[in-house]
């Protein structure tokens, strides 16, 4: 018995104790206002989440310490207003920042039950704590903190500001802070078009976000909306009516994203180029609500996503991810405009971006910058190359003798288009070595591959490693006859603004004519046309794809690398298959990677009018007869005939000298007569 009296006594003077500290503090605060310990107001810190947006204005992505979106005041349902003001504090328009009545209330409840089993913070109180982050632990020093600062909030602020931050200042469960983002999250619609069943449920929340989620425990948070409901007739906020309604209202609670749009890679990106162009840009980010708009096309960027997911996953490496790995970036040719991203799959670490992180060996993939550089020293699509065994004595002292897939050899010779299609690698290391290898490395250089490449024989055969965003840069000038990209290469971020639309920098790619002839690359992206279809290296994605599109297919020694880079008028596209240990695929750039390539453009394309590649004028088409190589002759035989195209001057001029017209001889008897008409 004594016992229990002396822990009651003990209650009621921690109470009165409390109680009249807080008297004491709100006499003060009034009576000595001109003091600076009682006048001014801490600074305080609103972390908000800064936005990443897609090409068509949509939210793609977030990067937040705190998930918050701020909004204000009129953005906000006026039935969630009313449902929050009835559930944390009905006396707030009454009060000066404590809700005396309702401290009273809570320490007789204390009292009865023997601990602090009851709170009487109001909303401004709620929010003082919030803003700066008082310890959580109910004890007298953090309550004297908080009443005092709440009161300093009532004299600096309206009632309708300080609800304005507390509405964007609450934890409301999974990382989300604020009315808007928890609308978002829950409801997937902003906090103004909340209804009422929605809003009394999203009020139920703030109590306990863990307790009463909608995702953690449905039937709780109906149960925990009732409640609100009844609180809200209890008030006067709403009638009977209206509270039965919203209690058999059908509620839907969006689904738990999976992750955000370009996963961690994009938001990376984001991240880099904002530490290099801003001061103190990596905190601004997590906390200053910048708006950072993008080229990304959300429907792109689904498509190579999806594409990538299908790879099937031959083993898990020690960290967990998923191998092979893959790396895809699309541009626009026509902007210079990166439209998807995609670093890596599964759990991958977006640290390692393979875009532009995994430098590998792009196999035949880098043979088009070869032929094209015959092609501008004058050669022409027809022109034919022996494929048989060569061997080429270099400058190390060794020999190279290449050979081409499974080690074998066509034994014929090859027009310049069929070893591009057949990908043939004798005839590009004979080529090479005729045109010379820097010569194929200035080409390369001009068209936007910025790696490191080393002018060798086997250059031809893409030995030399680079990435996959310098591949597709690099393409870039094939599909839109001859522009190669400037400024902001490469990064899909176009401008950040602050969070009250201040623009902080703006950058756009832009396109420079004169890196390649359009007659040039309209030629080479007719050859590459062709490794589209039977019998050439890339024919499966023409069965996927059935768009006019052009690309090559790329495998590097062992199988280590598959690639597979090609373009439509409208989009460019490089994917990149691979092993992060360098494991070999046991598969090749066609079989791996063109599935990939050619689902992606299916998908990207989507709704899009069908559009074709634009031939440029001076151009010659001459039907040949690849027996010489000059102008068919009617008796040509018609699997031998072809038609090509021409650079003006290397057109051929003369007829086919194999199959010649037999001349014809008169008969003996016809020498002797006499074929004139006498008169």
């Amino acid at each position: 018995m004594l016992k229990t009296v002396m822990i009651m006594r003990f209650f009621v003077v921690k109470s009165l104790f409390y109680l009249g500290s807080i008297f004491m503090l709100a006499i003060v605060s009034i009576l000595f206002t001109g003091l600076i310990t009682f006048s001014i107001l801490p600074p305080f810190v609103q972390p908000e989440a800064s936005l990443i947006y897609g090409n068509d204005g949509t939210i793609i992505a977030k990067i937040f310490a705190e998930n918050r979106e701020s909004i204000s005041y009129n953005q906000v349902a006026p039935d969630l207003v009313a449902a929050i003001i009835a559930t944390e504090d009905a006396r707030f328009y009454s009060h000066r920042g404590i809700d005396f009545i309702g401290l009273l209330r809570a320490i007789i409840e204390n009292i009865r039950t023997r601990r602090f089993a009851q709170g009487a913070s109001s909303i401004t109180q709620q929010l003082a704590r919030n803003l700066y982050n008082l310890p959580m632990e109910k004890t007298i020093r953090r309550k004297l903190q908080e009443a005092w600062l709440a009161i300093l909030l009532e004299r600096h602020f309206s009632k309708e500001e300080i609800l304005e931050r507390y509405l964007n200042e609450i934890y409301l469960g999974h990382g989300t802070y604020g009315v808007e983002a928890a609308s978002q999250l829950y409801f997937t619609k902003p906090a103004s078009d909340l209804n009422l069943a929605e809003a009394s449920m999203l009020a139920g929340i703030i109590r306990g976000p863990e307790i009463y989620s909608p995702r953690v425990n449905f039937e709780r948070a109906k149960t925990r909306q009732s409640w609100v409901l009844e609180r809200m007739v209890t008030v006067g906020a709403i009638n009977r009516e209206q509270a039965d309604q919203a209690k058999d209202a059908q509620l839907t609670i969006a689904a738990t994203p999976t992750k955000q749009t370009g996963g961690g890679y994009l938001r990376d990106i984001v991240q880099k180029t904002l530490g290099e162009r801003l001061e103190d840009g990596a905190t601004m980010l997590a906390t200053a609500g910048l708006k950072i708009h993008t080229s990304i096309d959300p429907q792109a960027q689904a498509a190579a996503e999806a594409a990538a997911a299908r790879i099937p996953v031959t083993r898990t490496d020690a960290r967990g991810t998923p191998q092979p790995q893959i790396a895809l970036v699309a541009i626009d040719p026509q902007t210079g405009e990166v439209r998807a991203w995609v670093g890596g799959r599964g759990t991958a670490t977006p640290q390692f971006n393979r875009v532009v992180d995994a430098v590998r060996s792009p196999g035949s993939a880098f043979k088009p910058f070869l032929y094209i550089t015959a092609l501008e020293q004058g050669l022409t699509a027809a022109m034919q190359i022996e494929c048989e065994p060569t061997t080429f004595a270099l400058s190390t002292g060794t020999e190279w003798t290449p050979s081409d897939f499974g080690t074998k050899y066509h034994e014929r010779p090859l027009s310049l288009r069929e070893a591009v299609v057949l990908s043939c690698n004798v005839v590009a290391a004979r080529l090479i070595d005729q045109l010379s290898p820097q010569a194929v490395v200035n080409t390369a250089r001009r068209l936007g591959i910025q790696t490191p490449l080393n002018p060798v024989l086997s250059l031809a055969l893409g030995t030399s490693e680079t990435t996959a965003l310098n591949m597709a840069i690099a393409f870039t000038p094939l599909a839109n006859g001859g522009r190669t990209i400037t400024q902001n290469v490469g990064n899909p971020i176009l401008r950040v603004e602050d969070k009250q639309g201040r623009v902080l920098f703006e950058t756009k790619p832009l396109l420079i004519p004169g890196a390649l002839d359009p007659r040039v690359a309209y030629i080479m992206t007719d050859i590459l046309r062709d490794v589209l279809t039977p019998p050439g290296t890339g024919q499966r994605a023409s069965t996927i794809f059935p768009r006019p599109a052009a690309g090559k297919t790329g495998t590097s020694e062992d199988y280590r690398d598959a690639w597979f880079v090609g373009y439509s008028p409208t989009l460019v596209c490089a994917v990149y298959v691979g092993d992060d240990e360098n494991l070999p695929l046991g598969g090749t750039g066609g079989g791996l990677a063109t599935p990939v390539w050619a689902e992606f453009m299916r998908d990207a394309h989507a709704g899009l009018p069908l559009q074709n590649f634009v031939r440029p004028v001076g151009l010659d088409d001459a039907t040949i007869c690849q027996s010489s190589l000059l102008l068919a002759r009617a008796e040509c035989p018609a699997e031998l005939r072809r038609t090509e195209i021409f650079m003006p001057g290397t057109t051929p001029t003369e007829d086919c000298s194999v199959h010649a017209p037999i001349p014809l001889f008169p008969w003996p008897w016809n020498w002797f007569r006499n074929d004139q008409e006498t008169p």
